[in-house]
């Protein structure tokens, strides 16, 4: 279990302080909740009941810097496809977020970037849904990176071509 203090990531809500539990009456029944800090919201709280395996298991810590630089540098080697299908899309990229996997969400990202240049490159508009599901992946992925490396979640794709131009180098 986490102790207090500590910075977790749970699924789409990005990079949280634990900031320990509590327990409250729900129907009549105690129960007990680790309670979690957004790290950029701090007007937010989540409430994860402790005896729910499903929701203690989408908490996960923080990465390391060479998580961080190996998961970078395998970047220009992800191999992906679009999926035409807007449904299966997003469902994939739903089923992606959820998950937590951080090779995943940088893959999605990838691809999603990727068609929204051949996007832009051809005089079309880059799908809504496309760009929600860009937004989220980036809020969880560079949230993460933000805080593990020291700096803010804007400087986060500069950090990272900078880290791939050195690679190419």
């Amino acid at each position: 279990m986490f102790e207090k203090g500590d910075i977790v990531t749970y699924a789409a809500a990005g990079v949280c302080t634990v900031e320990g539990t509590m327990e409250n009456k729900v129907k009549g029944v105690n129960k007990r909740y680790l309670v979690l800090k957004p790290f950029y919201e701090s007007n937010s709280a989540i409430y994860v009941p402790t005896d729910n395996e499903t929701l203690i298991g989408r908490i996960r810590g923080v990465m390391s810097k060479e998580d961080i630089y190996s998961l970078i540098e395998a970047l220009p080697d992800i191999n992906s496809e679009w999926i035409d299908d807007d449904t299966k899309r997003n469902e994939l990229f739903m089923q992606t977020l959820k998950s937590g996997d951080r090779k995943e969400i940088m893959k999605m990202l990838r691809v999603l970037y990727l068609h929204r240049q051949e996007q832009l490159d051809n005089g079309r508009k880059f799908h809504t849904a496309d760009e929600h599901f860009l937004k989220e992946a980036e809020h969880i992925l560079f949230d993460e990176f933000a805080v593990v490396l020291g700096i803010e979640p804007d400087e986060v794709t500069g950090f990272i071509t900078d880290r791939l131009n050195r690679a190419k180098a």
